[in-house]
């Protein structure tokens, strides 16, 4: 993955690089500093794959959850 594609990646899961560097336990400097090398390490795509695929099922989540408290179902 070229730094260009992860920087628009994390744009779209609205995740910043501080917080990105936050939750894989990196400084935010190494994060930033993948730029000169123009590419991140292989292990970025997947873990971004498995966040976005994450907010999705959080989202569906709280719709079920807000829809369910709408209109509970009589036990």
């Amino acid at each position: 993955m070229l730094y260009d594609e992860f920087s628009n990646r994390l744009k779209k899961l609205q995740v910043s690089k501080k917080e990105f560097a936050e939750e894989t336990g990196l400084s935010q400097s190494s994060v930033t500093n993948w730029k000169s090398a123009g590419k991140v390490p292989s292990w970025v795509r997947p873990f971004l794959d498995r966040t976005e695929k994450a907010k999705a099922y959080d989202k569906v989540k709280d719709l079920v959850l807000e829809l369910e408290n709408q209109n509970p179902i009589a036990q």
